[in-house]
This record gives C-alpha cells, structure tokens and sequence, in this order.
C-alpha cells in the first residue's frame, strides 16, 4: 500500500504537467482530481484496517468500533483546528452554500477541494512514502519536457497545432500565461537542486549537468511565454532561494545571475527571438482599469462575496466601456481579476481574503531556521536547500499572483497547495496511521471504499466525455440535391400548410442555407401558431449564424417563454447571452437547462467558456 500512495502521488504530479489544458476539456485538472480520489481511497483503507486492528486487539467488536470512531473524529478535529488550508477550504464551502449560482460555485469548489485535499496529503506523505527527491526528480523531469515542447513549438513544430497568441507559446497549456507562471514557479526548485553552497563556485557542474539543462530550457520557454511577471518573479524566487539557505555566496550569485543575463542575452541577438524581448517590455497593460472594476464589485458585497467562481458572471456588470471595448471580442470576456486577491477578495469577501491571508502567514511562520525543526526529508543540506527552494517557489507564487490568477489553475493550483502542505507538515499534528496490511477481517469496508471511489471517477470523468460529443456536429446538410427533392416533394404533396409544415420546409431551406426563404417559412408557422417554440428557435439560430446576437436572444426568449422546460432552448438562450456578455442572466438559464438535462454536452461545454 505504502508503494502504492508512492506511486499515486508521483503519477498525479507527472499526469498534471504532462497532461492537455485544451479548448473542450481541462485534462489537467482531470488528472488531479483523479489522483486525488485514488489517493483518498487508499489513505482510508489503510488507515481504518489499521486502527481497527489495534482497536480490536484490546476489546470487544463493538467496543472497537466505537474507539475507532472517537479517535477519527478526535483527529480530524485536530487537523481542522490546526491546518489553516482546512479553514481556508471552509470558507470556500461556506462561500458555495451562500452563493446563489450553486452550478458555477459547485464546480469551483471541486476543483479548489481537490487541491487541498491533494496537497495536505501529499505534503504528510513526504519523508514517510515518498522521498523529497523523488517528487523534485518527476517535477523537473516534466517540466523540463514541456519546456522543450514550448521552445520548439516556437520555431514552428507543433505536434499539437495549438494557435499561438501573438506567437507566445503555450505548450501543453493553452495559455502563456499559465505556462509562464508554472515555469516561474519551477525555477527555484531547479535551482536548489543544483545549488551547492559548499562548493567554491555553487555548483558542482558534473554532477549537476541535468539540473543545469533543466534550468537553462524553463528559462528559455519562459523567455518566450513574453511574460513580464512570470520573469520577474522567477528571478526574485531564485534570489529568496539564496537567503532562505542562510549561505549565500556572491560568486554563487553572480554564476547564476550571469547565466540568466547570458541566456537573456543570446535570445536577443537570435532573429526570431530578439523582437518578443522588445515587445516583452515595452507591452501595455490593462490591469489597473480591471482592477479599478474589481474594487466596483468588491463594493457590492464586501463581506461575503459574490460567491465562490462567480466572478465572470458579475463583473461585466461593473466593466467600463474601455475595458469592454478592449477585452470583449466575440466570446472573449474578462473572465478573471487578474488578481487572485482581488478576485478572492471580490468572490468571498473579507472572510475568505483573510481566510487565504492566515494560510500564506502560517507557511512563513512555520518556515523553521534550526535543523531540529525541520521535517524528515530536511535534515540533511541537501534536504534544507530543497525546502529553501519550495518555499522559494511558494513566494513566487504569491507574487506572480498579484498581478494574475494562476491559482485558478490546475497547473499551478495543485502545486501551490502541495507546497503548502509540505512547507507546514514539520508542524502540523495531522491525522497519524500506521503502515500496515490491509486487514483480511475488512473486506467488506475496503470493498466498499473502492466501489465509492470507483463510482467518483466515472461521475468526475464523465462530463470531459460528454464535452467530446459536441465536435464534429454539423447541421448543414453537404447534400443540396437531396433537400431540393424533400422541398419539392412537400411543395406538391398538398398537405395541409399548417404551422409544422411551415416549420418543416424551413428547417430544409436552412439546411441548405437559403436563410431567406427558411425565415419566411419561420415567420408563417408562428403567424399560424403564435406559440410554436420551435420556430422561434430556429430564427434565433439563423439570427446568430447571420451575426445578429441581440435579435437571437430575442426569439429564443420567445422559445424558452413557450416551451420552458425544454434545455435545447434553454441553452441556445444562454449562448446568446454570453456572446452579449450578459453573463449572470446567461448562467442562470445554463443552470435550469442544466437540472432538466444534467449530462447534456452542449451545456456542459458552455459551462465550461463561461466559468474558464
């Protein structure tokens, strides 16, 4: 079991890096929430066969049922009390019951839960199952991968054909942004693996050659990402390394300083690199006018929030007409704060913003300076400028997310909660269990255990499966011979030209898009039914293919008004709304469409564009 938590973690970490962040389905977050489930399930058989086994050695069967109650409940008291990640997940639940888009809320919070779950545990495994080293080992390993993946990508050989925005590339993370901020998070740790005080120049070269090429390649791919924060906070983080392992040397120093500035250098003499380090600097921003929006929001409800992942639905609300204009193009919104702390601050209030506050105070309070203080896997020098490199990476963190929002992400999400848990299990009393095997008088609690797990898989996996069935649908018929026949054949039938034969002839019309006359056909069937839904439905869907949103939005109230419980309506509702940027009253008839068809895949994916 021990090999098997080993193995589970190891594999959630590699699976987050290495897995796709694409358009249709996060498969990041896919393998973290995963990962963690797996790792839950076998935390608690292990931990219940082995307190069961105790209990029942000193009473009754009976009587051990009840210890093994007390004792679980005395622990995760404990853990509540004394892990400020737990209240900061509190509040986050307390956020999602008072908010009133439970659907976007909800799923927030999974994903939120996930992480801290992931990495309270995975922070208490480390130096019992897992090896610091091992976790650093796959992290760079990894990182070091899609590194090289973003750097050729650059020079055009793209495996996956991602579209590159403003030739800043992406990797396997669909955003520069969040690449940036994963690398800049990455290069502290690849730097205390290197990193020798010790030695005369720092850096024991032969020895250290993969952790030299991993950190010249994450400095390089994060170059290119165009990133001004992600830079900037990288080079501060290997600055805080430096301090944090108490032995400083100014040749050290200076060898990695002048090792970046010559990778810097080099990028802009090259022809196809020196331009994206001009651009780089001289780039204009618009954060300070989102910002001024955010506080407008904050305002509304400073003390509670908006509710949890609701911040897309309320702020263009506050937007102004300069960031609209700007940022609003189609279906790209403003969709985050570009701050995680105002956007916490605007989704929770001051609790939750305080909440997250106590949970940054308490790594830096419990970041020890004397050995004995230190957890197992840093006792050792090389163990203490591994920590001097994760909490280094924990402020990098924090700083890139004053002007960003990579906690929102799996990528850096997870991450940032796994170093929260490894930086404070030194302190923490968390929930103890004895290594032990599975007890053979339990099958039926570890069966159990395992069925529940399985079933959260299949649920968690589910909705990326049904994202999938939306591609490759087309309504437009390719075959303009065959709708000619079915047109001709209803024109000289002679039945009877009520409002479903009226619908019926434009729907062929508009599958050969002849929008003209499949419009005049709409237009008779509602003026024989003023209550046919399907043909308000279908104007607003011709209305849209032709680009008047606001019209569409019209007929498909007019839609949902006469057929209320249909979803398709529901969701074509919604679909306006949020190319109108009319995000709340769009999620809330998403959310409806959503209680009558739970798995549709249209839904889903829209929910998707509008909370990411």
């Amino acid at each position: 079991m021990d090999k098997l938590i080993k193995w589970t973690i190891l594999g959630t970490i590699a699976g987050v890096i290495l897995a796709f962040n694409m358009y249709h389905a996060d498969y990041k977050l896919l393998a973290a929430q995963v990962g963690t489930i797996v790792l839950i399930s076998m935390l608690l058989i292990q931990y219940s066969s082995s307190e069961a086994r105790r209990a029942e050695s000193r009473s009754s069967r009976l009587a051990s049922y009840i210890r093994f109650a007390q004792y679980s409940l005395r622990s995760l008291a404990r853990t509540i009390l004394k892990n400020p990640a737990i209240w900061f997940l509190a509040v986050c639940v307390l956020s999602f019951i008072l908010s009133p888009h439970k659907l976007v809320s909800g799923y927030e919070l999974y994903k939120i839960a996930s992480w801290i779950i992931f990495g309270m545990i995975a922070g208490y495994c480390v130096g019992r199952e897992v090896k610091i080293n091992d976790v650093v080992n796959v992290w760079l390993t990894c990182a070091g991968i899609i590194a090289i993946y973003g750097i050729l990508q650059y020079f055009g050989i793209d495996f996956m054909q991602f579209r590159l925005q403003h030739h800043r590339i992406v990797a396997n993370f669909g955003n520069p942004t969040l690449l940036a901020g994963f690398l800049a998070m990455t290069l502290p740790v690849a730097v205390a693996r290197i990193y020798k005080p010790q030695t005369r120049i720092g850096v024991n070269l032969p020895q250290c050659g993969f952790g030299v090429c991993i950190v010249i390649l994450l400095l390089t791919c994060l170059v290119l990402t165009r990133s001004r924060a992600g830079i900037a906070v990288a080079l501060a983080g290997i600055f805080i390394l430096f301090i944090g392992t108490g032995k400083i040397k100014f040749r050290s120093a200076m060898l990695i300083v002048a090792g970046i500035l010559g990778v810097v250098f080099i990028l802009t003499l090259l022809p196809l690199t020196k331009d994206v380090i001009f651009d780089t600097i001289t780039r204009k921003t618009l954060r300070f006018d989102i910002w001024s929006n955010t506080f407008q929001l904050i305002r509304a409800d400073p003390l509670m929030g908006t509710g949890i992942g609701t911040f897309s639905l309320y702020f263009p609300n506050f937007v102004t007409e300069d960031i609209l204009k700007a940022h609003f193009v189609g279906v790209e919104f403003v969709n985050h704060a570009h701050s995680e702390y105002l956007e916490i601050f605007s989704e929770m209030g001051i609790l939750g913003l305080a909440a997250f506050l106590v949970v940054i105070g308490t790594v830096i309070a419990r970041r020890p300076v004397q050995p004995p203080r230190l957890p197992l896997w840093a006792t050792s020098e090389v163990g203490q400028n591994m920590r001097a490199g994760l909490f280094a990476a924990f402020i990098v963190v924090l700083l890139n997310n004053i002007v960003g929002v990579d906690l929102r992400y799996t990528s850096t999400g997870m991450f940032f909660w796994m170093m929260t848990g490894m930086l404070t299990a030194g302190k923490s009393e968390a929930i103890s269990y004895q290594p032990s095997a599975i007890n053979r008088r339990r099958p039926v609690l570890n069966a159990a255990i395992m069925i529940a797990a399985l079933i959260v898989i299949y649920f968690t996996v589910k909705p990326y499966m049904e994202i999938q069935k939306v591609r490759g649908q087309d309504f437009f018929s390719k075959d303009i011979s065959r709708i000619d026949n079915k047109i001709e054949n209803m024109e000289s039938a002679g039945e009877e030209k009520d409002a479903d034969y009226f619908f019926n002839l434009g729907v062929l019309y508009a599958k050969k898009e002849d929008f003209k006359k499949a419009t005049e056909c709409f237009f008779a069937a509602v003026e024989k039914n003023p209550l046919h839904a399907g043909a308000y439905n279908n104007l607003g869907n011709i209305n849209v293919v032709m680009g008047n949103i606001e019209s569409a939005e019209g007929f498909f109230q007019k839609a949902v008004e006469a057929e209320p419980a249909s979803a398709e309506y529901l969701i074509n509702l919604a679909s306006a709304r949020f190319k109108l940027n009319k995000m709340e009253q769009g999620m809330a008839a998403l959310e409806k469409a959503l209680v009558i068809d739970p798995d549709n895949s249209r839904a889903l994916l829209l929910r998707r564009q509008m909370t990411q």
